[in-house]
């Protein structure tokens, strides 16, 4: 979670060994980029909880007219992410963390773990982390979440069942994932999913990539 605008980049897919790809930066046309067919999919990746292009999808009949005028094509709706004043005015470096503790606040203990039962949200100016639960080790600078995760970057959402943030690091570990980069309509799903803060790279393990609408993989 570094306060240092992360890199716009438009996704490409690098095949690793049999199951494993990246997405870097090289335009790919249209809706004919798939890491594994949907079958395979459904029986090698563990569902993420929430799916990140469902959660962002907006119909096109729900869309401003401005919204309707940035619609390519025959498609039927747009990706839009909500937007987070909280977030907005924060200045560069600075964190909001609160959730509910079942101690009487939420703090850290002697070993510098704070942990939360419910309600995990952490905000900083670009970028936003929601989750059931989760804790933080402020030695380490790890987050460890579960239940409904949801990241968000400037152009891209992350959902998935457990997740780990490792801030030092810059990068982010996934399971049960699923994702969505809005300014390229691309989305897809992973059972594993890393992504690296530097080089704004994700990578997908036993997953789909495609640039279809919610709800149709026939590309």
């Amino acid at each position: 979670m570094r306060s240092k605008p992360q890199p716009k980049l438009t996704p490409r897919l690098v095949r690793q060994g049999s199951s494993l790809w990246r997405l870097g930066a090289l335009a790919l046309c249209g809706c004919v980029a798939q890491a594994q067919a949907a079958e395979t999919l459904e029986a090698a990746t563990e569902a993420a909880i929430e799916d990140a292009a469902t959660l962002d999808w907006v119909p096109l009949d729900q869309l401003t007219e401005e919204q309707r005028a940035l619609v390519e094509g025959v498609c039927c709706g747009l990706y839009i992410a909500p937007t987070f004043p909280e977030a907005a005015a924060l200045e560069p470096g600075a964190v909001l963390f609160r959730g509910t503790s079942s101690d009487t606040a939420i703090g850290a203990a002697d070993t510098g773990i704070v942990d939360v039962d419910e309600g995990f949200e952490v905000m900083q100016q670009d970028i936003v982390i929601q989750a059931g639960n989760g804790s933080y080790d402020r030695n380490s600078q790890v987050f460890t979440l579960g239940g409904n995760i949801r990241l968000r970057q400037d152009g891209m959402l992350l959902t998935g069942s457990r997740a780990s943030v490792d801030q030092r690091q810059g990068r982010s570990e996934i399971s049960g994932a699923s994702y969505l980069l809005h300014d390229i309509a691309a989305r897809g799903s992973a059972q594993i999913l890393v992504y690296t803060d530097a080089d704004g790279v994700i990578t997908i393990d036993n997953g789909v990539y495609t640039r279809c609408e919610p709800g149709d993989n026939s590309w």
